[in-house]
């Protein structure tokens, strides 16, 4: 238990809302399976957004919070709360030309014409195509932050509301 406010860490996860306007950004770094040297990593940029950390990694690991950025992991909390999408980033690696380059952009962000859901960004990674894995997902909300300790199985139940580190 946490001592001064009662709360097992392996039972809370720490919500991260950026306090300022275009903060929160989802990264993602694959590679094509096939032809390894082929990757791509892609930032989307969003107004707004919420990211996670486990409470057992930020209070029994000596977490410190990075000045600048706080790295998030998408597969803790309710979900990645990110919203109002404004800016997709790719930065390529490896050989690619333009034609395919802009072929891959495309079907990022407007889906697969093979596809008859047309899934885009991330739901397309996951759930369409089969030729690219995932090195790397990331949420990263710049600072500065608001933390909150919240509790792991119901996000909506709020510990601590503003906890300062």
């Amino acid at each position: 238990m946490n001592k001064a406010s009662k709360f097992n860490p392996e039972e809370v996860v720490i919500k991260v809302k950026p306090k300022d306007k275009n903060s929160a950004k989802l990264i993602v770094k694959i590679f094509h399976k096939n032809e390894n040297e082929k990757r791509v990593e892609i930032i989307e940029t969003f107004r707004w957004g919420i990211g996670y950390i486990e409470g057992s990694i930020f209070f029994n690991k000596g977490y410190k919070l990075n000045k600048h950025h706080i790295v998030c992991n998408p597969d803790v909390g309710d979900g990645n709360d990110l919203d109002d999408l404004f800016s997709i980033d790719f930065n390529y690696e490896g050989h690619w030309n333009d034609e395919e380059k802009n072929e891959f952009e495309k079907i990022w962000q407007e889906g697969d014409p093979n596809d008859p859901d047309l899934k885009t960004s991330t739901a397309w990674l996951y759930e369409y195509q089969n030729e690219w894995e995932i090195s790397s997902f990331d949420i990263v909300i710049d600072t500065p932050v608001q933390l909150s300790v919240v509790d792991k199985f119901n996000n909506k139940k709020v510990i601590i509301d503003d906890y300062q580190q």
